[in-house]
């Protein structure tokens, strides 16, 4: 497979209920068509460090993260 773009950019931002939510974001390379959009959400004990490799697949098969 062609080696793409699958670093992740770190933000965050207060829900309206005064909670500071962080979010990853793994976008694809730019000028490449996104065949569509993934959602990962880690649950309980989990950490975003574990969907690297998922996102990573995602983007390559042409998935924004």
């Amino acid at each position: 497979m062609a080696n793409h773009n699958t670093d992740s950019t770190l933000s965050s931002f207060v829900s309206t209920h005064g909670e500071s939510l962080a979010l990853h974001d793994w976008p694809l390379s730019a000028g490449r068509p996104i065949r569509g959009v993934g959602l990962l959400v880690h649950g309980l004990g989990e950490h975003v460090g574990r969907s690297g490799p998922v996102a990573a697949r995602l983007t390559q098969w042409g998935f924004s993260v």
